[in-house]
């Protein structure tokens, strides 16, 4: 009561609007309710400096008012992304007994996660990713059983992911990514068999990868960027259905399982920032549907097949950091989406292929610190016109730099750089814009 008569309050001010507001209906009691809430919502996010508010606050029905959802007057879903809301959730959100989606993404949320929303019986969607919540969730969300699709990713959530999230029975989609979670993952994610995209990315998580997560059928997995170490798990590549898989920068060890090439269908793997040893498994060079391929900073060794053919759709590469040699793989330059190629600092040898200026979209190409060879092929005319970076350094690399090159230079080719350094350089290159 005193919160309602405080006109200082979201409370307060929400009461009188409500008493002064013509659109109230007062025989109704969920109308008023429902009502009164969103005012308060309005009022505790600032909402007079909302991005939009088209009919907030109106005395038309609040089922009108902007990215408010009703079915049969009742509210089900409010969805306000990115819309600068700058405050607190209010306890009044308990009155939504049927709402099923919260849409609050990117926003300027604080304070902990609102206990109430324990009391939404029929929430399926909560998204709050993007905004500045703190302290423990868990012990709210692990008490709404009905969540299909979690999203809080990018706030600064802290604890441990608890055994009990497995009362989420319901989940397909939990995103938890950048925030301060640790603790290890807890291996009874393998029963939630419907779950199909999970991010745990940019966390302080630590320990072995569960292998009780190749018991889930995962579409999307993103766990870069923690402190998981020991192996990869062989079956984690049971998920035949993964299309991203995201394992670098972390400690993970030892060699990356043949069992890899099973994942026909991945777009995007990264296993790249860890201390991953052996040769690379030749059944990768099956997984022919990859957009993005990230395996450096490891110490894999022996050569880079020449098995690129079938390869449609692959836009960027990286093998750099490690300790790789042979032949650069010609095959590679032949496919039509390659945008980036990262092979510095391994050992390898030979001449750059004659192709290699094929790629009609190639803006980075990186050959530094190798034992390649040879001369710099010249180019045709209208070939690498979106190239805006060749490190050609620390190599074996001499001749002259061809003119058709140099006049990149005068376009979009902003770095340029070999061993033109005198008095011993390598390479005569008037047009680089840098020489070692």
């Amino acid at each position: 009561v005193s919160q309602l008569l405080d006109p200082a309050t979201p409370q307060g001010m929400a009461f009188t609007w409500l008493n002064d507001d013509i659109g109230t209906d007062p025989c109704s009691s969920m109308a008023i309710d429902q009502r009164y809430a969103l005012a308060v919502l309005y009022y505790a996010t600032n909402g007079t400096f909302w991005e939009e508010q088209t009919d907030w606050l109106s005395s038309s029905s609040e089922c009108s008012w902007l990215n408010v959802s009703c079915t049969n007057e009742t509210v089900f879903g409010v969805e306000l992304v990115e819309n600068n809301l700058i405050g607190t959730l209010q306890s009044e959100m308990r009155v939504f007994s049927e709402l099923e989606e919260l849409a609050l993404n990117r926003n300027q949320l604080q304070g902990s996660l609102l206990t109430e929303l324990k009391l939404l019986p029929a929430l399926n969607v909560l998204e709050i990713e993007s905004n500045a919540l703190t302290g423990n969730p868990w012990p709210t969300l692990t008490k709404i059983p009905s969540l299909t699709i979690l999203k809080i990713s990018h706030n600064d959530f802290s604890g441990e992911i608890p055994a009990g999230i497995v009362s989420l029975v319901n989940i397909q989609d939990l995103r938890v990514s950048d925030n301060m979670f640790s603790g290890e993952l807890p291996s009874i994610l393998g029963t939630m068999t419907q779950l199909e995209t999970l991010f745990v990315n940019g966390n302080s998580f630590s320990g072995a990868l569960p292998k009780e997560l190749g018991d889930v059928n995962l579409k999307d997995f993103k766990a870069n960027s923690n402190q998981f170490e020991g192996p990869i798990p062989e079956e984690l590549f049971r998920n035949t259905g993964l299309s991203i898989l995201r394992l670098d920068n972390n400690q993970f060890s030892g060699q990356l399982n043949a069992a890899v090439g099973d994942l026909v269908d991945l777009v995007d793997l990264g296993v790249g920032g860890n201390n991953l040893t052996g040769n690379l498994p030749f059944t990768i060079f099956g997984l022919n549907k990859l957009e993005t391929l990230a395996l450096n900073d490891n110490s894999f060794r022996g050569q880079l097949r020449d098995a690129f053919d079938f390869f449609g759709g692959l836009e960027s590469i990286d093998v750099r950091n490690n300790e790789l040699t042979g032949l650069l793989p010609a095959s590679l330059f032949d496919v039509p989406t390659l945008r980036f190629a990262y092979f510095s600092n391994n050992t390898f040898v030979g001449a750059i292929p004659p192709n290699y200026a094929s790629p009609p979209l190639l803006h980075g190409l990186y050959l530094d610190g190798n034992g390649i060879g040879g001369t710099v092929p010249p180019i045709n005319v209208n070939q690498l016109g979106n190239l805006m970076e060749f490190l050609l350094q620390d190599n074996e690399i001499g001749g002259i730099m061809p003119d058709s090159l140099c006049e990149l230079t005068e376009d979009a080719l902003g770095i340029l750089w070999a061993d033109c350094a005198p008095p011993d350089s390598e390479i005569q290159c008037d047009c680089c814009t840098q020489c070692s």
